[in-house]
């Protein structure tokens, strides 16, 4: 991966769910620092992340996703997957503040409570760049709340400008998390029409991740109707069955493989590797929108609206989506 399409990633929490987005920062070539609680209480921190990320590596090797993705598999410590770069490590860091140090983004896998994100964020920033990115898995937790509490923890209960307002936003990666090339994005109103949309779908773009919108909130006035359309989308978020996401993780392997060798490889690779019989985003509807550039038909017309708002990318093969007329 090119230095430039590279971030620095905080990762706060290495449970189920923040082991797994570790070991996919890594396996995108991110530079990641993590704070996890129980592992910064270990004689040897950066041996015992060491030993959970390389487990899942191992489990990835398992499966057989790493020899299509033409990546070594582990041996122990820093990881080298191609020869001809440099090797990857998840940094154990003994601080939420150490962890997000010059950090792009910051992603939180703790628990889904308020003034525990709350925190996280709050400490968070006082290192990382200006301007990072600050997104919570939340399940439960109306966006706004978070947003306010953090800016509220930040300025000491006193308003802040708009323009030093931190910069949280909803994001979630969708279970087994590696390999797997969609993410959810739950935005303000405010966020959808500005340059915070726009950041970090850029930065999704370069990760190969197509987001779909799953929610904006605060788009109307009424915030008991602002709960409850949180509510409604929070019991149809998108769940991948086992089957679909064992295939999806095989061909996204495949294709990540492809795109080291060029576009011309991820062209004619992508045309056999996706067979789509449903729309691959809402894994219901008909796929019936092809896309000009690349001329996969993996949409339906509804979520082709989705991805023209957000990475603008066919979510097979990472071309810039066009809808074909």
């Amino acid at each position: 991966m090119a230095e430039e399409d590279t971030f620095n990633v905080a990762v706060i929490g290495a449970g189920f769910l923040g082991a797994r987005i570790i070991t996919e920062m890594l396996l995108l070539g991110n530079k990641v620092a993590v704070f996890d609680q129980n592992i910064a209480k270990q004689r040897d921190p950066q041996t015992a992340l060491n030993e959970v990320i390389g487990g899942l590596l191992m489990e990835c090797d398992r499966q057989g996703l790493l020899g299509l993705a033409e990546m070594v598999p582990p041996k122990g410590g820093k990881w080298t997957p191609f020869s001809s770069e440099p090797p990857r490590q998840a940094k154990a860091c003994s601080s939420v503040a150490e962890a997000s140090r010059n950090a792009h983004i910051i992603l939180e896998a703790v628990p889904d409570k308020l003034e525990i994100k709350t925190k996280v964020f709050s400490e968070a920033v006082s290192t990382a760049r200006p301007g990072a990115i600050l997104a919570t898995n939340t399940l439960s937790i109306p966006l706004k709340n978070i947003q306010q509490a953090v800016a509220s923890e930040i300025a000491g209960g006193s308003p802040l400008p708009a323009a030093l307002r931190p910069r949280v936003m909803g994001l979630r990666f969708l279970s087994p998390v590696v390999f797997i090339p969609f993410v959810e994005v739950t935005l303000s109103a405010e966020q959808e029409k500005g340059v915070d949309k726009e950041d970090l779908t850029s930065m999704l773009r370069k990760w190969g991740k197509a987001c779909f919108i799953c929610d904006i909130q605060g788009a109307v006035d009424n915030a008991d109707q602002d709960k409850i359309d949180f509510i409604r989308v929070a019991r149809e978020r998108l769940r991948l069955d086992t089957s679909t996401a064992q295939r999806r993780q095989v061909a996204e392997a495949k294709l990540r493989a492809a795109i080291r060798m060029g576009p011309e490889v991820v062209r004619t690779a992508s045309a056999d590797l996706f067979t789509e019989t449903k729309c691959c985003i809402c894994l219901d509807a008909k796929p019936t929108v092809p896309s000009m550039l690349c001329g996969h038909v993996a949409l339906c017309e509804d979520c082709a609206g989705v991805v023209e708002s957000g990475t603008k990318q066919c979510p097979m093969c990472r071309e810039r989506f066009v809808r074909r007329m």
